[in-house]
């Protein structure tokens, strides 16, 4: 089974980090949490993954802000959330500022 996700970066520094804006993310596994939906992801320099570009362990570092399923996620956040097969996730850099 594979469940896909859209992942997209809403703002600059997390975009540029990717190389991309949005792109579908799968990753083949039952079921998928969001750390899993990260850790697939790897970012423009080719080493690092978006787990940890934005993770500091037990929840987000305070430059970082997630929608996952309509909730704003800051600070502490379960990482083995569960991800919805198609589910929009929206990486953006905090404070939000107009580019």
């Amino acid at each position: 089974m594979t469940v896909r996700a859209i992942v997209n970066m809403m703002s600059n520094k997390v975009a540029k980090a990717a190389g991309w804006g949005a792109r579908e993310i799968r990753v083949e596994k039952q079921a998928a949490s969001v750390e899993d939906i990260f850790r697939a992801v790897t970012l423009a320099d080719g080493t690092t993954n978006l787990f940890d570009l934005v993770s500091d362990g037990d929840g987000l570092k305070p430059a970082y802000v997630l929608y996952v399923g309509g909730e704003m996620l800051r600070g502490s956040c379960n990482w083995q959330r569960s991800i919805v097969d198609s589910e929009q996730i929206h990486v953006i850099d905090w404070p939000m500022t107009d580019s």
